[in-house]
């Protein structure tokens, strides 16, 4: 199993993730919802060793002084 960040330019991976979202997760984890926060949300799927997208989950990016925070 790997994780990886799905880049909103792959927009194959972005309709997988956004179809398992409407699937089994709830509006808030849709692609339509996420894009609102497209300039500091980032998007990761799981993969299993067939590189099938299995889940995700996404990330808020956020800078505070010269750090980067990544936030649920």
């Amino acid at each position: 199993m790997r994780i990886r960040e799905i880049y909103l330019s792959n927009l194959e991976e972005i309709y997988k993730f956004d179809n398992l979202a409407k699937e089994i997760g709830t509006i808030f984890n849709t692609f339509s919802w996420l894009k609102i926060f497209s300039t500091i949300v980032r998007i990761f799927g799981i993969y299993n060793d067939n590189n099938e997208l299995i889940g995700g989950f996404y990330l808020f990016e956020e800078k505070r002084f010269i750090l980067t925070i990544l936030r649920n």
